[in-house]
């Protein structure tokens, strides 16, 4: 009878002593399962963050460059409207009439649209583009009164300069131009020869530069089915595989992304049929 007690009593111990190490396996295979899963995520986080960080070194760097190039296509452009200013003070120089020289600058172009302008200290029109507006007040316009008065207090020798945008009737954006000013006192008037700088210089390489960091970046997959995008601060989609352009502010994740600005955040998204 004891025999049978004492068996009784040790295999319950056994039974007991079985739980406890199952218990004990399937806690420390849980924990370092959570473990393996955390260093996992961890690792997909700092591939993602170091992808992004570096796109955004290229995006940089192709700014730069972009930057770079147009300096160089404007200096260029400046050298070209003061190539025609010093031709032109050759002509204000010469045993010519006031409306003789007015006639000459009047025939003068610059680039495919530009032309070169008279106006006198009290910001009338002296030479218009085609003489259309000739005797026409120019002391409403902001950019004229600022070109008049910088250059009116400079020699005949100095040229002034000033960088302008300007957006014409029709036009949908405005450009930035160049204009180079003579002052002549004996007649009191200001000649510039202004131009669009695309007009005069070749900047077709920024949109080309640009195209080539859009290609490469749409072209990006991360992981199986990932992609890069840009949002602005106001969640457009600056750049995007499939839907730029769109704004997707609405989302709760991106309105956290736009909060955060900087670092990673975890959200779950149904794919089926979305783009985003």
């Amino acid at each position: 009878m004891n025999i049978l007690q004492n068996m009784k009593i040790k295999t319950k111990l056994i039974g007991i002593v079985l739980v406890l190490v199952i218990l004990s396996l399937a806690i420390s295979g849980y924990l370092n399962y959570k473990s393996t899963e955390k260093g996992i995520d961890q690792q997909i986080a700092q591939n993602v963050e170091n992808e992004v960080k570096a796109w955004k070194d290229k995006l940089v760097t192709t700014y730069e460059r972009i930057e770079h190039q147009t300096k160089l296509a404007k200096e260029t452009a400046k050298d070209i409207v003061t190539a025609q200013a010093k031709v032109i003070q050759q002509l204000a120089m010469a045993n010519i009439s006031a409306n003789e020289l007015k006639d000459k600058i009047a025939s003068l172009t610059v680039g495919k649209t530009g032309y070169v302008w008279v106006i006198d200290y009290n910001y009338n029109y002296v030479v218009s583009q085609n003489r259309k507006r000739d005797g026409e007040s120019l002391a409403n316009v902001k950019v004229s009164r600022e070109m008049i008065d910088l250059s009116s207090r400079s020699s005949f020798e100095d040229l002034e300069y000033y960088e302008y945008p300007w957006k014409n009737p029709g036009d949908t954006v405005a450009r930035e131009k160049i204009a180079c000013m003579i002052n002549l006192k004996k007649y009191k008037w200001v000649i510039g020869i202004s131009s669009y700088y695309d007009d005069i210089v070749d900047f077709s390489f920024q949109k080309r530069i640009l195209d080539e960091y859009d290609e490469s970046f749409k072209n990006v997959v991360v992981g199986k089915t990932g992609y890069m995008f840009i949002l602005d601060t106001q969640g457009t989609l600056i750049k995007h595989p499939t839907i730029e352009g769109q704004n997707i502010k609405n989302k709760t994740y991106i309105q956290d992304m736009l909060k955060i600005k900087n670092g990673i955040i975890n959200y779950e998204y149904d794919i089926k049929g979305v783009d985003f």
